[in-house]
């Protein structure tokens, strides 16, 4: 399954950056997560528990932050909620967002174009979960899915278009992936130069 790329994951890319040390990843990992299972044990309801399942997928990341403060955020933002609720409403997107710029930008694990095709059926699934809360608690997780919302018509241009949106979301972030590595490139190899130079000059 050489489309896939199965065989060629490499752990240590995971565990190791081209902008900072390991220890130093891991404590940045550490802090998110320590403050992540805080705010999920105040708000043990599905919402939150998916939301933080979703956290371990890097695409995710960058969906689930921009979509929520740039689409599902106002009603929020209107409502008079106590002052806990704002924290764990925050804490939960914001620390989706602060763990995005970490795994995006610290670590060195690779994307593949073709992992699109793994992603795309965990996102059908995740609209179906989106279906089942709906028939259960008659509450839509993201507006935009109200099947009752628009003609027919509009309601396949949204699913449509969310679905063409998704599939940009993957390749701009495997292209900031791209782009991330071949700066870790170039500087490791300045630094290589420098070292040589270095050494040179001592000898």
């Amino acid at each position: 399954m050489t489309f896939f790329h199965w065989g060629e994951f490499d752990p240590n890319l995971s565990v190791t950056s081209w902008f900072v040390s390991s220890r130093t990843l891991k404590i940045f990992r550490v802090v998110v997560t320590v403050y992540s299972w805080i705010i999920l044990i105040g708000h043990l309801l599905d919402y939150g528990l998916y939301t933080h399942s979703l956290a371990q997928y890097v695409h995710y990341h960058a969906i689930i932050p921009f979509v929520y403060w740039g689409l599902l955020s106002q009603a929020f933002l209107k409502e008079n909620n106590p002052w806990f609720i704002w924290l764990i409403n925050v804490s939960v997107h914001g620390m989706e967002f602060v763990t995005m710029m970490i795994e995006l930008f610290l670590n060195r694990q690779l994307m593949k174009k073709s992992f699109v095709f793994i992603t795309i059926p965990i996102q059908i699934l995740f609209m179906f979960e989106a279906f089942l809360v709906y028939d259960e608690h008659n509450f839509w997780i993201y507006d935009f899915l109200d099947w009752h919302r628009g003609s027919p018509g509009e309601v396949a241009s949204r699913y449509i278009g969310f679905f063409l949106a998704f599939i940009a979301v993957y390749f701009l972030v495997y292209g900031i992936h791209a782009f991330r590595d071949f700066i870790g490139r170039k500087k490791k190899k300045s630094q290589k130069s420098s070292e040589n130079i270095a050494m040179s000059a001592v000898a």
